[in-house]
Formats: structure tokens, sequence, C-alpha cells
């Protein structure tokens, strides 16, 4: 069996977290600043995203606010989601730092610019395909590619990964705390809509 190749370069990094998440993981040497900078891409795409969401449905909402919105919920979400995933790892006897797991979840964002970069040439080639529509009828198709950025990402199959290197767990814990989290993500985005009157 061939020696395993450590991934150097940050391209390195993120296509290995594309195609072989689970051998990169565990051979990664996480970088923090490295993290970083996959966040910001993150940041800038769906950045660039919400402001074709704005432009593309009437100019309703303000496209500077929308690039700021994802920002802030881009950041928050990183830092939080890190902070929340750590505490229960270290509830269920994970052994690593929160600055290790910061960096693996950077590094976790990568599918997320994927498929927002994916919505960015829907919203862009979507008034050649359905003039009619204006490029603005297409918005459960964006919701379900920002699910499944999610599901592959945060908090899914590459959060399970970082959980498994990152905090040393084992994978039943790790896959049983991302599946929890995914879950509680889904009843906080279906609950209004299912059940609008518990929200008046």
């Amino acid at each position: 069996m061939g020696e395993q190749r450590v991934p150097s370069s940050l391209g390195d990094k993120l296509r290995g977290m594309l195609i072989q998440p689970n051998q990169t993981m565990a051979t990664v040497a996480p970088n923090l600043g490295k993290g970083v900078l996959v966040v910001v891409g993150l940041i800038v795409t769906a950045g660039i995203r919400a402001a074709l969401e704005v432009a593309y449905t009437a100019g309703v909402g303000n496209a500077g606010l929308a690039i700021a919105g994802a920002a802030i919920g881009i950041t928050m979400a990183w830092v939080g989601l890190t902070a929340l995933l750590h505490l229960i790892a270290r509830a269920l006897g994970g052994a690593g730092s929160y600055r290790i797991l910061l960096a693996l979840m950077g590094y976790a964002a990568i599918p997320m610019i994927v498929t927002a970069l994916v919505s960015m040439v829907i919203y862009i080639i979507s008034p050649v395909l359905l003039p009619n529509l204006g490029g603005a009828g297409w918005g459960p198709l964006h919701t379900l590619i920002g699910w499944i950025g999610m599901a592959w990402g945060w908090p899914g199959l590459l959060s399970y990964y970082a959980l498994r290197h990152g905090e040393r767990l084992s994978s039943g814990k790790a896959g049983g705390t991302v599946v929890v989290v995914y879950v509680l993500l889904l009843l906080g985005w279906f609950l209004p809509v299912l059940a609008p009157g518990l929200f008046e």
C-alpha cells in the first residue's frame, strides 16, 4: 500500500477536502490562517450570490445589506458552530483544541463555496433559460443547493471528519453530533413555515 501524501499547499488541501475528505482531514496540518482564507472565500462568493438574489428579485432588499449580512452570518456561523461542536466533543471525551477544530472547520467551508458558485451561475443564466421568470423563480432550487452545501460542509460530512480527526472522536460520536446539529438546523428552518402560529 502506498504512503499517504500529506497535502501541503492550500490548493492541495481544498482538493483533498472535496475528493478524499477522510484522508485529507487525517493527514493535514491545520493552519488557522489558511482556514480563515477559505472562510473569506465563502464570504465573498456568498456576498456576490446575495447581491445577485437582490438584483433578480426586482430589487427587493438592499444589496449592500445582503452582502454585510452574509459576511456577519458566515463569520458567526463558523466561530459559533465550531464552539458548539468543540463543547459537545469535550463532553463526549474529545481531546482536540478549539483552534485546531476552527482551522479544520475553515477548510470544511469549501463545499459551500462550490454550491454558492453554482447558485451564482444559475442566477446569471436563468434569465436566458426562462426569460419569463426574470431569474426570480428559481428560489426553491437555490435553497436546495444551499442545503446540499451545508450537508457537505457545515455542519455536514466535512464537519464529521473535522470532529473525527480534530477532536479524536469515534465515528459514532462524531456522526451522532453532526446529525443532531443538522436536524436542529433543519427544524429551525422549517418550523416557522410549518407551524407559524408558534412564532407569532
